[in-house]
């Protein structure tokens, strides 16, 4: 299919539609919502083989539940919010989401509530959580979450002021690109919380790279942060915010 199993599109729109399934194979995105108000709900189904962003919610203020799940082998987003879209709550429920290429979940200027409470996997090509562009939404990512090895960060807040949980794990040892980079943020809180493996390897870049980030608290915390570089800084941290890392079990190495 070269279609998308959902197409809603226009100011003004206000919706209440609930599926018992959606499920869709090769179809351009699964769910796109573009200026759309009101709520969706999606009890089960798959979206598999997505060319574009399996969900892509561009603008409006609808509320989405979805409780299946995601197979993302394409190079493009799995989950892709923009535009503005702001007071809706995002709810990946119960399914299983895996992305083994493309960007993971891509935020854009996004201002509503989004809860990722299933099982996420991601473990190749970019995929990780990016939000940039003045992003003021409430991100919740509970421990059913892993990353593992993206071209880029694993997490990476630029110039947003998000309240952003994140309490799985994350591996990175591909490449000299910092894994987590947070910068010019002006409000929020980002807590980075799981109890599970924390590994940032990233050679010639800071493993950790926190500038200029006055306004935002940031918490490292829940033990077993471990970080190794060669010539890059392990935590680097400049600029202003209030920073803290708790917890056992946390450690930098530098092997340069």
């Amino acid at each position: 299919s070269t279609g998308t199993g959902i197409t809603l599109t226009g100011t003004g729109n206000n919706v209440t539609m609930t599926l018992t399934t959606l499920t869709t194979n090769g179809a351009t995105n699964g769910v796109a919502l573009t200026n759309t108000a009101g709520t969706v709900t999606i009890n089960g189904g798959t979206q598999t083989g997505s060319t574009g962003s399996a969900f892509n919610i561009n603008g409006g203020t609808v509320s989405l539940t979805y409780s299946g799940g995601i197979t993302q082998a394409a190079n493009a987003p799995m989950v892709s919010v923009s535009g503005g879209h702001a007071t809706g709550t995002i709810t990946f429920n119960t399914g299983s989401l895996s992305a083994t290429n493309g960007t993971g979940f891509q935020f854009n200027n996004a201002d509503g509530t989004y809860n990722f409470n299933g099982t996420t996997t991601m473990n190749g090509g970019d995929a990780g959580i990016d939000l940039s562009n003045g992003c003021g939404g409430t991100f919740s990512f509970p421990a059913g979450i892993s990353i593992t090895n993206p071209t880029n960060e694993v997490i990476s807040i630029l110039n947003s002021t998000a309240n952003f949980t994140y309490g799985g794990g994350f591996t990175k040892n591909n490449n000299n690109v910092s894994g987590i980079t947070i910068s010019g943020n002006t409000g929020g809180t980002i807590a980075i919380n799981g109890s599970g493996t924390k590994t940032l390897s990233t050679g010639t870049c800071n493993a950790v790279n926190l500038t200029t980030n006055t306004g935002t608290t940031i918490n490292f915390s829940n033990n077993n942060l471990v970080l190794t570089t060669t010539s890059g800084t392990g935590f680097n941290a400049t600029g202003g915010g209030t920073i803290s890392v708790t917890g056992t079990g946390n450690t930098i190495t530098s092997v340069g």
